[in-house]
């Protein structure tokens, strides 16, 4: 039992693991996906344009490309201040390409890179103006920010975590589970008496026999085991009474050969084992295997 739940717990982390990756992935790029539609708006809005509409973001590996509804004309200062401003404050990148195509000729008109901290950035003719026309702009992740990756990887070394402590905590139920097993087993043991063929439960009062079970009464069991401890003895009567019954009254005396003939016949399966009557005297348990 305790190894399928572990199994269906672990199945449960793994699933939980990809859905946290695909989630967390899911995340970055709707995340992006809004850094560059606002680095469209400041574009049209650095050109004097609040109305036009940016198109859907188009995206090939790192590579995302901005289209605009409208023409616009731009500087190229300050087309590297305005997607400096928006990838610092987002947070996407560190290191990155921009590029600007001609929609008509594809021809890229003007391009920059911004590198890491320890890197040149390469932008060339920042203040040439571009005539107004139909521009699409690209935007190339090199490097992306690198605390991203870090939360990704903490998100994972946190599930590896709890799998770990799962994978204890049922360790140690196993364990455990197999210690009681065996001091329930070895405790059983100790209560089962061997009566010739049969095996006799103290404590739950059950007589066995290969596959058969008989339930004895509270009176039986005191009784059979009495006769046991003093197999191939004879037990007198008076001490049967006393050490079964007590003292409950002569209505006992009675009845202790009702009791005994009950037992005989829960003892009838093995031949070597019988209960015989010592006239006069007491009952003897005589099992074939004593001497």
């Amino acid at each position: 039992m305790i190894m399928k739940c572990l199994k269906i717990i672990y199945f449960i982390l793994i699933l939980l693991s990809v859905k946290v990756g695909y989630s967390q992935t899911n995340s970055i790029d709707q995340h992006i996906n809004v850094s560059m539609r606002m680095i469209g708006h400041q574009i049209l809005l650095a050109s004097g344009d609040s109305i036009s509409r940016i198109l859907p973001v188009q995206k090939e590996l790192n590579r995302y490309e901005i289209s605009f509804e409208s023409e616009f004309e731009f500087v190229p200062d300050d087309l590297i201040f305005t997607i400096g401003d928006v990838v610092e404050e987002t947070k996407i990148a560190t290191s990155y390409l921009v590029e600007v195509e001609k929609c008509l000729t594809k021809e890229i008109v003007y391009s920059y890179e911004v590198g890491c901290a320890d890197s040149l950035n390469l932008m060339p003719c920042k203040k040439r103006v571009q005539s107004r026309g139909c521009y699409n702009v690209y935007l190339t992740i090199i490097e992306s920010n690198p605390n991203k990756s870090e939360n990704q990887e903490s998100t994972v070394n946190y599930l590896v975590i709890i799998l770990i402590l799962v994978l204890l905590v049922v360790g140690i139920l196993i364990v455990n589970r197999k210690k009681k097993t065996q001091q329930k087993s070895t405790k059983t043991e100790s209560n089962l008496i061997s009566i010739g063929d049969y095996k006799f439960d103290q404590i739950q009062m059950e007589l066995f026999y290969a596959k058969d079970k008989v339930e004895l009464t509270s009176k039986e069991s005191d009784l059979l085991i009495l006769l046991h401890s003093s197999a191939n003895k004879v037990v007198e009567r008076d001490s049967i009474l006393q050490s079964v019954w007590g003292d409950e009254g002569d209505y006992v005396g009675r009845t202790l050969d009702v009791f005994i003939s009950k037992l005989r016949k829960k003892l009838t399966k093995d031949d070597s084992v019988k209960i015989v009557n010592v006239r006069g005297v007491g009952y003897k348990l005589i099992i074939g295997d004593l001497n």
